[in-house]
């Protein structure tokens, strides 16, 4: 502070000596001028202290200002990036619920009717696409093919002609076994056995695997890229059901059917025969019910075992529905 304020000493030095020769032409003892420049020189070191002090704290106030600006502007950046994140975390907390929301449907249906009208629903209502099917395969032996197609929109319908690329998509599937998706705009093509189809400017293809077999295809024509992961989950959540409902329908088909002549069984024949009476009771119409005999089956089963007489009753089970 002294050092800042040496000029102001320097003019205080200045007019002590002045006021010093005019007090002394004046009569004045020289210890009481020695006094007053004591007193006077003082009061000017003190004043320029202040000053100083000032000067130095209305510098600190404004940087101290300039600080909390910036932290005030770090934070506002901060909690914009919080509500970000926040906004995000919702948004991505409500889709994981709404995909086990939708798992949960899908779950608690036993018939495939009912688990594909789920599918339907969830990805008409979900996403946004220029076309989507479901191609169904079948296995035999160490062969498969497609067995059904659907078209997937506001209505399902199960369609009787292929688009052109479905045959070259399964080949594919069955080899790679795997997501496929392309972006023409950035002309990755990963698939050489089919071409997409004309103005589809994304197509994604998912197999919908199930104990190492692929029960079939989801595919959708113009789907948004950036939706794909969640476009997976729930191909995945279906395929999962897909193939509990074709486990249960098989225990069904089994309960209901002998195994070895396909013929249904004794109880099963009697719910049919219950349910159409009541049937024909409540909209009054007729019943026809045949008793049909084999000629000679018990020769022929006690002749050549009962082994050997399944033989003509699976035949005629066969051949009865022609």
């Amino acid at each position: 502070g002294l050092f800042i304020g040496i000029p102001a000493l320097i003019m205080t030095a200045s007019v002590s000596v002045l006021l010093s020769l005019a007090f002394l032409s004046q009569g004045v003892t020289a210890v009481e001028v020695s006094y007053s420049v004591f007193l006077f020189t003082a009061l000017a070191i003190i004043v320029s202290g202040i000053q100083v002090m000032h000067e130095r704290f209305a510098q600190d106030k404004q940087e101290y200002i300039k600080s909390l600006k910036t932290e005030v502007g770090n934070a506002e950046i901060t909690a914009g990036r919080l509500s970000d994140s926040r906004a995000y975390l919702e948004a991505l907390v409500s889709e994981i619920s709404d995909l086990y929301y939708n798992s949960k449907r899908m779950g608690s249906k036993n018939t495939f009717a009912e688990v594909l009208e789920i599918l339907r629903d969830s990805i008409t209502t979900r996403f946004k696409f220029l076309r989507c099917r479901l191609i169904l395969l079948y296995e035999s032996g160490s062969s498969a093919g497609i067995d059904r197609i659907y078209a997937i929109d506001k209505e399902l319908q199960q369609l009787t002609k292929e688009a052109g690329y479905e045959q070259g998509l399964v080949k594919f599937m069955l080899r790679k076994r795997q997501v496929l998706a392309i972006d023409a705009e950035k002309g990755k093509l990963d698939a050489e056995e089919f071409i997409i189809p004309a103005g589809c400017e994304t197509f994604l293809a998912v197999p919908l695997i199930a104990a190492e077999r692929i029960n079939g295809i989801i595919v959708a024509e113009g789907l948004d890229l950036n939706e794909k992961n969640k476009f997976i989950v729930m191909a995945s959540q279906f395929s999962m059901v897909l193939e509990r409902v074709k486990l249960y329908e098989l225990v069904q088909e089994l309960a209901i059917r002998d195994g070895l002549t396909k013929v249904f069984v004794r109880r099963h024949m009697l719910e049919r025969l219950n349910g159409e009476l009541a049937r024909a009771d409540r909209f009054h119409t007729r019943v026809s019910f045949f008793m049909i005999d084999i000629d000679n089956f018990k020769e022929y089963n006690d002749t050549y075992g009962h082994l050997a007489g399944d033989i003509p009753v699976s035949y005629t089970h066969l051949t009865l529905p022609t």
